[in-house]
């Protein structure tokens, strides 16, 4: 499904602004450079790319996205949502039903947004249990990161992306099939794939006579090497999860 901002035809086609990406340093780039152009088209570049992002990122569990001006009137009734675009930038709806409104903030000086600047964002969305500010800034106010079901995605979480990443949001603007993922291991995952699998190469230098039983030893102490591993990622994954439920 394309962006359904007004500006998508523009800067995802026109300026090519998404094509290639490989960080989002280089996205910061991209955007501040059409500041000398339009001002506006840098706002509208990041609400697009937010857009992309929760369409994208699995750990939102985003099933439909709208930016401000496509809310549809029922979802604006059940937030307590004004009818015109002040205070908001989209709403998303989850797989499970909830309503989780959003604001968008992109700053060419990325220190702290303030309290005045997100402050309309925060009074009409009082109603809603979930929230999310997104912002390449380093930080928020004390007094606004302190509000109730308020969740801040900030410059730091969008440095976390991969080229992978970047690949999948350019080809959800452009409707194209979404990438694979080659899964390669990370070093500290090599590490322990060579410290798993050592034991069976050193098993080549036994006894003939003794090779049987060592295999049996060594294979099954493998196993429950395996089995700790996995058990480790599963729980770190879990305690992921549930931090982002909060």
């Amino acid at each position: 499904m394309p962006s359904s901002h007004f500006a998508a035809g523009v800067l995802v086609h026109q300026e090519k602004l998404f094509n290639n990406l490989s960080s989002f340093h280089e996205l910061e780039q991209r955007i501040q450079s059409l500041h000398d152009q339009n001002t506006k088209a840098v706002g509208d570049a990041f609400e697009i790319f937010v857009e992309a992002y929760l369409a994208t990122q699995v750990a939102f569990q985003a099933k439909k996205v709208w930016i401000v001006r496509r809310v549809p009137p029922q979802v604006r009734q059940q937030l307590n949502l004004p009818a015109d675009a002040k205070g908001i930038d989209g709403v998303f709806q989850t797989h499970s039903g909830e309503l989780v409104p959003y604001q968008v903030k992109f700053r060419t000086e990325r220190g702290t947004l303030n309290f005045t600047e997100v402050a309309p964002f925060l009074a009409i969305t009082e109603r809603a249990k979930d929230r999310i500010l997104f912002t390449n800034a380093k930080a928020l106010a004390t007094d606004a990161a302190n509000r109730d079901a308020l969740r801040v995605v900030r410059r730091a979480d969008f440095h976390q992306l991969t080229e992978h990443d970047f690949r999948a949001i350019e080809a959800w603007l452009k409707e194209l099939p979404p990438p694979k993922l080659e899964l390669l291991p990370w070093p500290h995952q090599r590490e322990a794939i060579e410290q798993i699998t050592a034991p069976m190469l050193d098993v080549q230098e036994t006894r003939p006579q003794a090779r049987s039983h060592t295999v049996k030893s060594r294979v099954r102490n493998v196993g429950i090497r395996v089995f700790q591993l996995l058990d480790i990622v599963s729980r770190r994954a879990f305690l992921v999860l549930r931090g982002m439920a909060y």
